[in-house]
């Protein structure tokens, strides 16, 4: 239990530079507020700490108005069974903030056409997810 103490008390600070960010992004007109849009990685084995991150960004987003924090939570999209389960996820990198939670899975194997530009293959989803939000920070 305290691993994920720390990891609320980053997830914290995470959502202070949301606050802070969502300043410095907010529209020129008086009360709009652009969105900051979070992306939450993670593997199937720590739901229980996904539902407390989701607690965490509504609590933050209607305790600080002038940000709007919009989480994404893949548990919560429709997932068609005809489409590749991982392009069905928006890229991590086309968010404001990306926040990866970890514990003793990596996550599944995702299909063979995702490949690092050397080719290799990712071990999981959410290393895919995890580097390509790197990626796009460059």
């Amino acid at each position: 239990m305290e691993g994920l103490g720390r990891q609320l008390r980053a997830f914290s600070h995470t959502a202070h530079a949301a606050r802070r960010l969502g300043r410095l992004k907010s529209s020129s007109l008086p009360g709009v507020v652009t969105p900051i849009r979070i992306f939450l990685s993670s593997p199937g084995d720590v739901a229980q700490e996904r539902r407390i991150a989701e607690r965490v960004v509504k609590r933050l987003d209607a305790e600080y108005p002038d940000a709007r924090l919009e989480p994404y939570f893949w548990e919560y999209e429709p997932m068609l069974i005809t489409k590749d389960y991982q392009e069905q996820i928006p890229p991590p990198s086309s968010f404001d903030i990306v926040i990866c939670i970890l514990w003793s899975r990596m996550g599944s194997r995702l299909h063979t056409k995702y490949r690092r530009s050397d080719g290799s293959a990712y071990r999981s989803g959410t290393e895919f997810e995890f580097v390509d939000a790197v990626e796009g920070q460059r």
